[in-house]
């Protein structure tokens, strides 16, 4: 195959999925130098690729029954390349043009086998993390994952999040969240710390993070914006993140900030561990978790106990350590 001259990278959710895409739209750029590479993803994520350097383009799709862009489907692509691997993606891309088609290995009965296996000891090991199974659909191509920077980053970060500390409450499923009272009662050992912080998440959970900002003594210290491609330049020049497993993690972390990530319901072996060297996991280790790849939507047992288990202090010395704060703010 000659090299490809036009190239569409499909990835329709979610935010944080599209973030873990950037080493692989890297390794391409390096690749392919001169190609005329584009993004699909669903709207409004894929914005947060707007200022990425190499994306020539970013197309929206509307979900549902929304047909994709004109610009998508009547082009003919010499590489189409479908990262999302779902039976949507596989529906809507099968009307679009292209010369070749790549299409991820999601190692998804593996990864199964882990959750379902666990009480008898099943460890995860031969799962490959997100970003490294993205890269691996490469390989036809000639680009070697394992020679890769499998780091995401983003090429261009503001300093909206000069010296704060990020906390995020949010997830994608209820049950990956860490109670709201914990976050609060973190946000109250900060201030109380002199630190500045700032509550992060989606414009839906804005109410929740009012109440975390209040904790933090800074009632407008709320990033939500309406658009991600704000969250880079909101993001920017923060010390450290304490989140669930969520967007805000990856996002966090293609910004140059370490996080503390909050694990339960989901494993990190699963694929969406951090990956930057100072950052860390902190989840409790009861034999009923991991119980589901994403998340499920209500406690399989009832009892939540991944997350109702994990104390404030458990986590404290995570954040505390980092900063310079150990010995403070700790709990009997």
């Amino acid at each position: 195959m000659t090299d490809p001259r036009t190239i569409l990278v499909c990835r329709l959710s979610a935010l944080g999925d599209i973030v873990l895409t950037l080493p692989t739209l890297r390794a391409l750029r390096r690749r392919f130098p001169d190609v005329r590479l584009e993004f699909l993803a669903r709207a409004p994520l894929g914005g947060i690729l707007r200022d990425v350097d190499a994306v020539d383009r970013v197309h929206s799709w509307d979900g549902g029954p929304a047909p994709l862009p004109d610009e998508v489907s009547g082009h003919r692509w010499d590489l189409v390349l479908d990262l999302s691997a779902t039976g949507r993606s596989r529906r809507l891309l099968a009307g679009v043009m292209g010369r070749r088609r790549l299409r991820a290995r999601k190692q998804t009965w593996r990864r199964v086998a882990f959750v379902r296996a666990r009480a008898l000891g099943a460890d995860g090991r031969g799962i490959a993390p997100a970003v490294e199974r993205a890269l691996a659909t490469l390989r036809p191509l000639g680009i070697r994952p394992e020679d890769q920077d499998a780091v995401p980053r983003f090429d261009r970060v503001g300093d909206g999040g000069r010296d704060a500390i990020l906390l995020a409450p949010g997830a994608g499923r209820a049950t990956k969240r860490w109670p709201l009272a914990r976050f609060v009662e973190v946000a109250e050992r900060l201030a109380a710390a002199g630190q500045r912080g700032l509550a992060v998440g989606a414009p839906d959970e804005r109410a929740e993070l009012r109440q975390l900002a209040v904790a933090l003594g800074d009632e407008g210290a709320v990033v939500a914006p309406d658009d991600p491609a704000e969250l880079p330049r909101l993001l920017g020049g923060a010390r450290l993140a304490i989140t669930n497993d969520s967007a805000i993690l990856h996002v966090a972390e293609a910004c140059g900030v370490p996080v503390v990530a909050v694990f339960g319901p989901t494993h990190p072996r699963l694929g969406f561990a951090p990956r930057l060297a100072d950052s860390r996991v902190v989840r409790v280790a009861i034999e009923c978790s991991p119980c589901d790849l994403h998340g499920p939507a209500r406690c399989p047992r009832g009892h939540h106990g991944c997350m109702e288990r994990l104390a404030v202090d458990a986590v404290w010395p995570h954040v505390a350590l980092p900063l310079g704060l150990v010995g403070a703010g700790a709990r009997s």
